[in-house]
């Protein structure tokens, strides 16, 4: 027999996609005293004001039951609209299920930046098994990228498919205001190498001209892209953003570069960094995703102009203390992630699975960031929804 949290689950992956957009209004109670609450706490955060009354906390668990459910298909098969809709609104449904900082963010898992743009410009799917969307490098002699011309975002098909699926998404679910997109994508660097290919590094030494024309190129799109995206979605594109996981950005996006750690810190400060400040100066700053690897280059991603907020993804292999400071005295806040660590070269989930774990691991925290008032958030893995919300309870009277 499942038990009511089994049924919560289960409700969410095979019963919500026969509502109708009133029901499924009825069903999440969006509480919008909540979200203005962990609005109001995230901004707290990246101001660093002291009168915060705890830090903002993010609370993901496994949610296998939805994503392994028939009704929600492959990234890449969108013939049945419905059930990709359903996909997309996935994330609101978890954060329904606890009582976190988290923002209403709805994520079109295919269609980010990172896919999008290669897209325009002439990419096309690969047709791999696992339901991961990704896009095949086309660029046979990146020389040529020289005479490429600035792409019209707005003629992109991806882009007009993403707009549909918003309209029908505000369709179902209800009136625009207290969902947005997540403005989360890989950045300029990973975009290009992506489209490019393994080719991609010899560019970086023997056809410098030819690698910054194309990164030239691909934050043009980006920035096309994401005013066309913000009027899909009828808000300003100066205005406050979302990232990925749901933590509330004030003003600008967040975006993290998958392939800068295969690179020196003098050829990240050339191809990366110049970039990724443009991005930043057009939208107002930013988070940035950091990686296992990337501590190596923490000097250049924090001077980085624009870099208002850090999210180091693996907490084992970074020293929280060195990065904390390192941040603060920029005045750059840090998102922390548990729950996650890099061995032999992978990510795996290791989550907290007791409510006194939760608990040692805060006051360990506390005291690796010398008990700092503001300046940090969490996103923290669960092993499972129950010990989420029995930690989040906890949370409050700690």
């Amino acid at each position: 027999m499942a038990t009511p949290l089994e049924s919560e689950i289960d409700l969410a992956g095979e019963e919500v996609l026969k509502m109708s957009g009133e029901e499924i209004l009825e069903y999440l109670e969006i509480d919008r005293e909540r979200y203005g609450e962990a609005k109001r706490r995230w901004q707290a955060t990246w101001d660093f004001d002291n009168n915060l009354d705890r830090w903002p906390l993010i609370a993901t668990f496994p949610t296998e039951k939805i994503r392994r459910s028939p009704i929600f298909p492959p990234l890449k098969d969108r013939s049945d609209t419905r059930r990709t809709l359903w996909n997309s609104i996935n994330p609101l449904i978890r954060r329904h299920l606890v009582d976190d900082d988290s923002m209403p963010v709805i994520v079109l898992d295919g269609f980010e930046s990172a896919r999008i743009i290669p897209l325009a410009f002439g990419s096309h799917f690969l047709d791999a098994p696992d339901e991961e969307a990704q896009v095949a490098p086309f660029i046979n002699d990146v020389n040529e990228v020289l005479d490429w011309s600035h792409p019209n975002m707005a003629e992109s098909d991806a882009l007009k498919e993403m707009s549909e699926m918003f309209s029908a998404i505000q369709e179902l679910v209800g009136e625009k205001g207290y969902i947005h997109s997540s403005c989360a994508s890989g950045g300029p660097f990973t975009i290009a190498q992506m489209m490019r290919g393994g080719g991609w590094f010899e560019d970086l030494y023997l056809a410098k001209p030819a690698a910054h024309r194309l990164l030239e190129l691909v934050c043009e799109a980006y920035i096309q892209l994401w005013n066309l995206e913000t009027e899909i979605l009828n808000y300003p594109s100066d205005s406050e953003g979302y990232s990925r996981e749901g933590a509330f950005i004030p003003r600008g996006i967040q975006t993290w570069e998958c392939s800068d750690i295969m690179i020196s810190n003098e050829m990240c400060d050339e191809f990366c960094r110049p970039y990724q400040e443009r991005l930043f100066e057009r939208f107002g700053g930013g988070m940035r995703q950091v990686g296992p690897e990337d501590e190596r280059l923490l000097d250049v991603l924090l001077d980085t102009k624009g870099t208002r907020c850090i999210c180091p993804e693996v907490l084992n292999d970074f020293d929280v203390e060195k990065v904390t400071k390192a941040a603060h005295e920029r005045g750059i806040a840090v998102t922390w992630t548990k729950g996650v660590e890099s061995r032999e070269d992978h990510y795996v989930h290791t989550p907290i699975s007791s409510v006194a774990e939760f608990k040692d691991w805060i006051e360990w925290m506390r005291k690796q960031t010398h008990h700092a008032k503001a300046g940090i958030g969490l996103i923290v893995y669960f092993s499972d929804l129950a010990v989420a919300r029995k930690s989040l309870e906890a949370w409050e009277r700690m």
